[in-house]
């Protein structure tokens, strides 16, 4: 999958993170009926999040996205298009984290989220926001937490990424008009480090 960035705020060495432990996650910019995209709203620590989270041992990155997006949002999915990848250096945590990140449209009914004691702790909400409406509200957020530095700035990135594959969105978009016909373009990495604020 294409590299978009490499996030290493603390500009940490190779060196340094040639021992850090490898989490692979996937994610999804999950598009409803009407349009909306899931956000989960992590309100202890102050920002916005889109629905995923880590592959577990012998399972192939689809069936984690699906099986995430579930447990998330509630909702069955369909993976549309692949949007590109992101490395995260936690170093605080000693962790290098790579999510691949796909546009995907909820099948079916909606359901209700299966969070974990954490999340419930953590006051996960999910929402659905306009598409025109979600890169705003990601650059608003103001994470208290260390973890939602590097959310913000993440999935912020998917967000542009995937507007630049979709159609301009224009609120009530069905699924074949939100998708473009061609593929990602192969572009390079915009930069190997990014600092967030």
């Amino acid at each position: 999958m294409r590299l978009i960035l490499e996030i290493n705020p603390e500009n940490l060495s190779k060196d340094v993170t040639d021992s850090f432990h490898i989490r692979k996650a996937a994610r999804a910019v999950l598009f409803d009926s009407e349009g909306k995209v899931a956000l989960l709203h992590v309100k202890k620590h102050g920002y916005h999040k889109l629905p995923g989270g880590g592959i577990e041992k012998g399972e192939s990155i689809k069936n984690a996205l699906t099986r995430e997006c579930l447990e998330k949002t509630g909702c069955n999915i369909k993976i549309e298009q692949k949007i590109g990848s992101i490395i995260e250096y936690r170093g605080q945590l000693h962790l290098k984290q790579i999510s691949e990140c796909f546009i995907a449209t909820v099948e079916g009914d909606k359901g209700t989220p299966s969070f974990t004691k954490e999340e419930e702790k953590d006051q996960f909400e999910l929402i659905w926001v306009n598409f025109d409406e979600v890169k705003g509200l990601l650059e608003a957020d103001l994470p208290t937490d260390y973890e939602g530095k590097f959310i913000k700035v993440r999935d912020r990135i998917f967000i542009r990424e995937a507007m630049k594959l979709l159609i301009p969105g224009r609120g009530q978009m069905d699924r074949q008009s939100r998708i473009k016909k061609h593929a990602p373009h192969s572009a390079q990495p915009e930069s190997k480090l990014y600092k967030y604020c």
